[in-house]
């Protein structure tokens, strides 16, 4: 890499066997690309490297990268990381290798792709870091609890609190991350009880456990516009190089998810012995949560939001794991069901599918303060013939960042963001 890469400041590898290879040299390096998603429990990093032997050791020809007199690079080697946008935001990160991939077509030169990932994205495989006991209270601080005490993770921790208790029993074969994702669904965020349903994920800032009604109630933290100019308009902080829309509006998905329609749920309480069953309206979970003011439209002519379109079976829980240390107090909930299926459960599933109708990617300019989980606003053009052209109200407005990915090449520093809108208008 030459010090043409002026949005680096560090990059190296510390071998596993030996010596430290420092990526600011004069190796022919490509790019790096740091992603993080709302979706993803780990950040992740890759880069490509052209290995011809050279390294920055004072003129001194080495062999390849996977000799064992050199680097001898494999995986699971520590991987120091410092990027800076052109504004001078800097990101400062530590991440592991996950995987090397080696190609080569002659003896003079070698390709190395590698991909990174967290640290603790390996210790989580740790026999150690299972949540293997009995947890019960709110289930953020069970979050909390299952991140420092099992996992035993360096990152900071952002929560949301939540409302309700849970109490769950982990297992030697629970891995602390995927424990951490199956709380979300079942979570009520203290300030919506009305609603449910949370993302777990990880970013450079660290851990975060977040409400998705709370996410979408954001202020804006940017306010993008795209159009045929080279500058940016006054109010807003970024323009928007190139975009593509990605509408998830598929009738089938939207009637097998009951995200636009109503679903049925039944249920068979082993304690009562009774069955029952009653309706849930997705309408419910629209209102001053939404991303817009209006929920799509879809299949009028069918009257298909007025139809039940998904039936969901669930035993209740009634008396299983009720909470408390002695049987006197676990006696106490024993006629009680452990989650409120009927209020959680449906209201995540609907709100989760809801979250991502309406997809987008565009990309900027570097700028390493957007994070997923952040809201920003976005205007775009209405699609015209015309010279000059209004703005589109469907298409402009908040959206939630869903993957922030970050491209650094010698010429140029980018931002990708996929965001994502439940509503229109």
């Amino acid at each position: 890499m030459s010090e043409e890469f002026k949005n680096i400041k560090e990059f190296v590898i510390y071998s596993n066997y030996n010596g430290e290879l420092r990526l600011t040299g004069k190796s022919a390096f490509t790019h790096v690309l740091l992603y993080q998603s709302l979706l993803d429990d780990s950040v992740r990093a890759s880069f490509r490297l052209l290995d011809t032997g050279y390294r920055d050791r004072g003129g001194e020809e080495t062999t390849s990268l996977d000799e064992p007199d050199d680097i001898n690079l494999t995986t699971g080697e520590k991987v120091k990381l410092t990027i800076v946008d052109n504004n001078g935001t800097e990101i400062k990160t530590q991440l592991a290798i996950e995987n090397v991939k080696y190609s080569s077509s002659d003896t003079m030169s070698e390709m190395v792709n590698v991909n990174l990932c967290s640290d603790d994205y390996i210790k989580m495989q740790f026999n150690s870091s299972s949540p293997s006991k009995h947890f019960e209270g709110k289930i953020h601080e069970i979050v909390r609890k299952v991140l420092t005490d099992h996992l035993k993770t360096e990152q900071d921790i952002h929560v949301h609190p939540t409302l309700n208790r849970l109490p769950i029993n982990g297992s030697i074969t629970d891995n602390p991350l995927d424990f951490c994702t199956s709380l979300a669904p079942k979570s009520i965020p203290e300030d919506y009880p009305s609603s449910s349903g949370f993302f777990f994920y990880n970013t450079v800032e660290g851990y975060h456990f977040k409400s998705i009604d709370k996410l979408l109630t954001q202020e804006p933290k940017r306010k993008m516009v795209y159009n045929s100019t080279t500058r940016i308009p006054e109010g807003f902080t970024n323009k928007i190089l190139n975009v593509s829309f990605n509408h998830n509006m598929n009738i089938t998905n939207i009637m097998q998810s009951s995200s636009l329609t109503k679903s049925k749920l039944e249920t068979f309480d082993n304690y009562t012995n009774q069955y029952t069953q009653n309706e849930f309206n997705s309408n419910d979970t629209y209102g001053d949560t939404n991303t817009g003011k209006e929920k799509p439209k879809v299949g009028t002519h069918l009257n298909v939001e007025e139809e039940q379109t998904k039936v969901i079976n669930q035993l209740f829980n009634t008396g299983v794991l009720p909470p408390g240390s002695s049987l006197e107090r676990q006696l106490e909930f024993a006629k009680e069901p452990t989650l409120d299926i009927n209020a959680i459960i449906r209201k995540s599933i609907a709100r989760y599918n809801q979250a991502f109708l309406y997809r987008a990617e565009i990309v900027i300019y570097g700028d390493f303060e957007i994070y997923p989980g952040d809201i920003i606003h976005c205007t775009f053009p209405e699609v015209s013939a015309k010279l000059s052209k209004s703005v589109s109200k469907k298409k402009t407005g908040k959206y939630l960042v869903c993957d922030v990915s970050h491209l650094i090449s010698a010429e140029h520093c980018y931002t990708r963001l996929n965001i994502v809108r439940d509503s229109i208008l």
